[in-house]
């Protein structure tokens, strides 16, 4: 049975980022790309070098995504002008 560390901050759950990744699917990097877009929930500085978020704003989030609105993090990468023949 797998334990898992809860951090509460007056009365909320804070996530960290492993645990974001877990309950999001999205990677570590796509997150952070997030973040500084302006399109994940902001981020709580737990202390100089640690960071967090409150698990009810994940779950709103997450609650508000739909097909047509889901994030398009990284889609210049993947545009045909970025991308180099193999030939």
């Amino acid at each position: 049975m797998r334990r898992e560390n809860k951090l509460l901050v007056k009365n909320e759950e804070i996530l960290r980022p492993k645990d974001v990744v877990r309950v999001t699917g999205l990677s570590r990097v796509t997150v952070w790309r997030l973040s500084k877009a302006g399109e994940f929930p902001a981020s709580v500085q737990l202390g100089p070098r640690s960071v967090g978020w409150r698990r009810s704003d994940i779950d709103e989030w997450m609650a508000s995504l739909q097909p047509s609105n889901l994030p398009r993090v990284g889609s210049s990468v993947d545009s045909p002008d970025r991308r180099k023949d193999k030939c």
